[in-house]
């Protein structure tokens, strides 16, 4: 089965409200998916993600056949499944948070700080 990936993001903050979720466009939707697909796996380097405030973003891929893959970036650190990949100065998560729509962006102030502060 051909066809464009499914990519939806989650800003994960610690706010006392749910954390906000976007679909992300087919041709960003690819570019995440592909960059993703090609960063460099870290050997013995589990941190966490979190904490108070913003711990970054989760990413859930679906494949056209179906196949699911949920990815946590934070810090330079990918996480999917239990393997950690190197997200050199934050590329991939930036890519993902210049995804996030405007209403959630004035909705969740934090997320435009992040967005201002890379």
């Amino acid at each position: 089965m051909t066809g464009p990936v499914s990519v939806v993001a989650t800003a994960l903050i610690y706010s006392g409200r749910p954390n906000p979720s976007w679909p992300i466009a087919p041709k960003p939707a690819a570019e995440i998916a592909a960059a993703l697909d090609r960063m460099p796996r870290l050997v013995g380097r589990n941190q966490d993600l979190g904490g108070l405030g913003y711990s970054g973003v989760a990413v859930e891929i679906t494949d056209p056949s179906g196949y699911q893959r949920h990815w946590s970036l934070f810090q330079g650190v990918a996480r999917s499944a239990d393997h950690s990949f190197a997200d050199a100065d934050r590329r991939i998560e930036d890519m993902v948070v210049r995804t996030v729509p405007s209403a959630t962006r004035e909705q969740h102030q934090v997320l435009m700080a992040l967005a201002q502060t890379r």
